[in-house]
């Protein structure tokens, strides 16, 4: 993947329910986002970033599941001014990856 020199900020916010291990749900958030300072507490969990390449595991799944038109589809739909968010994804997916 070739990644653009630009500015910006990477945010994922997930609250954490009383019965999931709050570790089991900063993994599930570290197996698809890299490079993030992760803040959590017992009720949620947010994970920043400044680096482009900490959504390099989200661009090779996309592309090996040949989903891209779905998901700019999706980005196009969120677009305010410029931010924009993508799906709520599901953590016991994310334990898998």
């Amino acid at each position: 993947m070739k990644i653009p020199d630009v500015t910006c900020s990477i945010e994922a916010y997930c609250s954490i329910n009383p019965s999931e291990d709050p570790k089991k749900v900063e993994q599930a958030l570290s197996n698809i986002l890299s490079d993030t300072d992760i803040k959590i507490n017992q009720e949620s969990l947010k994970a920043t970033s400044k680096n482009l390449e900490s959504l390099t595991r989200i661009f090779e799944t996309i592309h090996s599941r040949k989903s891209q038109n779905n998901f700019r589809r999706q980005l196009n739909h969120n677009l305010i001014d410029d931010s924009t968010w993508f799906i709520s994804i599901n953590r016991l997916l994310l334990l898998m990856l």
